[in-house]
């Protein structure tokens, strides 16, 4: 059994289908080609938005983002915890669930339907949450804080994880360093709602970011994208906290 989704998505996991194929059946090189087109997008949108500005308003966020990232620099790590972030699973049902292309594989879930631990390899004990808002609560409850809290103190944006990969570019030596190192081992994959399954366990790690955006890492690259394509690229995202 899965998470019911709202009647309100079945125009967007339509699309969502499409999505899927194409990217479960895409080669290393068209992979990589996808995320590099995945981050030069995200710079031309700022960039677009910014040409958009009248030269003074332009100016003034400037300034305002430059004294903002100054201020975090300071105060904030974009350092990741050693471990994905989990939560007490006691008392959870167990229940066999499918992996798109594999075998089905035993799980433990919530009363409420929206956190996931794998019970067998290779992905063993780690945990997805199939919401951001399910997520949040759980981080929440653990670090005893408000949702503003969590975002601003443990979660990236998507600007600050582009800062924290600045130095560590997709296919660089220096990208598979940092994935050997901080990712190797976290390798949950997510849970598709369009097909109702487990997808990409040992290959991919797709995190939640604030403001319920997300990060995918793979062996070779990385990609981050906004909260209203998770309809398209899945959902249930591995937890990673910052050392703050």
């Amino acid at each position: 059994m899965v998470p019911p989704l709202k009647w309100s998505f079945e125009f967007e996991i339509t699309t969502a289908q499409q999505a899927d194929s194409i990217v479960e059946n895409l080669n290393e090189q068209e992979r990589k080609k996808l995320f590099d087109a995945l981050n030069k997008k995200m710079w031309t949108n700022k960039e677009v938005e910014l040409e958009t500005m009248s030269e003074e308003h332009r100016e003034t966020v400037e300034k305002k983002s430059e004294k903002k990232e100054s201020k975090e620099t300071l105060t904030k790590s974009l350092e990741f915890e050693k471990d994905t972030f989990k939560i007490d699973s006691k008392g959870w049902k167990e229940e066999e669930w499918e992996v798109y292309n594999q075998q089905p594989i035993k799980v433990k879930v919530n009363a409420t339907w929206d956190v996931v631990e794998y019970l067998e390899w290779p992905a063993k004990w780690e945990q997805i949450f199939i919401t951001y808002d399910a997520f949040i609560r759980e981080v929440m409850k653990a670090k005893n804080c408000s949702q503003q809290e969590v975002e601003q103190k443990y979660l990236m944006t998507i600007d600050e994880l582009q800062e924290k990969m600045k130095d560590k570019p997709s296919h660089s030596e220096e990208y598979k360093k940092f994935f050997i190192n901080e990712v190797k081992d976290y390798l949950a994959g997510y849970w598709y709602p369009y097909n109702k399954k487990l997808l990409a366990i040992w290959r991919d790690s797709r995190v939640w970011l604030a403001g319920g955006n997300f990060a995918n890492f793979d062996q070779n690259a990385w990609y981050a994208a906004s909260a209203d394509r998770t309809l398209i690229y899945g959902y249930g995202f591995s937890g990673r906290l910052l050392k703050n």
